[in-house]
């Protein structure tokens, strides 16, 4: 028995820019002791926030999804979805371990795909 599904990666995007003073406060939004999404760039009158590369925590994802969605930030940032980034999770109970049944099912995949290039070639 297998249970296989995916999700779309999440990207935090900045919509305009956040400096100042609004800056610390969105930091501050965010545990100390959790990664954050959100850095602080500059010093002094040019800080400003940037959107940290790499994986965010979901617990992280989860706060920016809440302040996303409060009157302060809502036109500041979202979280969005990458399109074409695809995070796969494939559960196996069974003997085949999940990495062979994520094998079988490409080769599953490639043999319907020809099936199907085949039968447009004899429609044209």
């Amino acid at each position: 028995v297998a249970t296989a599904w995916y999700r779309l990666h999440p990207e935090v995007v900045l919509l305009k820019e956040i400096s100042g003073d609004l800056a610390d406060e969105l930091l501050s939004q965010f545990p100390e002791d959790t990664p954050c999404p959100f850095s602080i760039v500059g010093s002094g009158s040019s800080r400003k926030v940037q959107v940290n590369s790499g994986r965010v925590p979901s617990e992280c994802l989860e706060r920016v999804r809440m302040l996303s969605g409060e009157q302060t930030w809502k036109d500041l940032f979202q979280l969005r979805k990458v399109k074409d980034h695809f995070i796969f999770t494939i559960e196996s109970t069974g003997v085949i371990p999940p990495n062979e049944l994520f094998a079988a099912a490409l080769n599953i995949l490639k043999s319907k795909a020809r099936e199907a290039l085949q039968k447009l070639a004899l429609v044209r």
